[in-house]
């Protein structure tokens, strides 16, 4: 790998993004659904992208015509070959971490993806344990306007309805057990559970 294919990679996953967002915002009217499986799809592809274009082989497009190669060193007069050859530096320098800054490039790649995924595992463990620590939500209005909406969900009879003294505004997450999670204060408000 080069710094061509970095390049590469990084103007085509701008261009990816780009779409991406720009057609989620086109969709504001449409439901939010709608707008989130647009965004998984840009990121599916970002994620593809690097393999995809190691994988499948490249098209190369040429715009201008190659230059005429300059004439054969054996074509050359005798004197021409002497001269060049005491004119050619003794010996070429060791190549340098600098020559070819690749193996640089992936440290630094995988140093990012090790903060994002360390950050990523830290926020879900924190989410796991505010959910162990939640407590069953017993106001009646708060379970009658969850009950009225929680067949909107793939797999209604997993999803729970938890109070939380370690959250501080309502929010949801969790794939194979979603959870509910509202703050006592909110709890409060039985108005509200609409």
């Amino acid at each position: 790998m080069d710094m061509t294919f970095f390049a590469e990679m990084a103007w085509k996953s701008a261009l990816i993004a780009g779409a991406a967002l720009g057609l989620a915002y086109a969709l504001c009217s449409r439901a939010p659904g709608d707008r989130a499986l647009v965004l998984r799809i840009g990121v599916a592809m970002l994620l593809a992208l690097p393999l995809i274009a190691s994988l499948l082989p490249a098209l190369e497009i040429v715009a201008f015509a190659a230059a005429e190669p300059p004439p054969s060193f054996a074509a050359l007069p005798p004197e021409v070959q002497r001269a060049i050859l005491a004119a050619a530096p003794a010996a070429a320098p060791e190549p340098t971490i600098w020559d070819d800054p690749t193996p640089l490039v992936i440290l630094a790649y995988l140093g990012g993806l090790a903060m994002v995924g360390s950050r990523l595992l830290a926020g879900l463990f924190t989410l796991n344990r505010w959910a162990r620590a939640a407590r069953e939500v017993t106001c009646p209005e708060w379970l009658a306007a969850f009950d009225r909406v929680r067949w909107v969900a793939a797999d209604a009879e997993k999803v729970r309805l938890l109070v939380s003294d370690d959250v501080h505004s309502p929010l949801s997450w969790g794939w194979r057990r979603p959870v509910m999670l509202i703050d006592p204060d909110t709890l409060a408000l039985p108005e509200d559970a609409e």
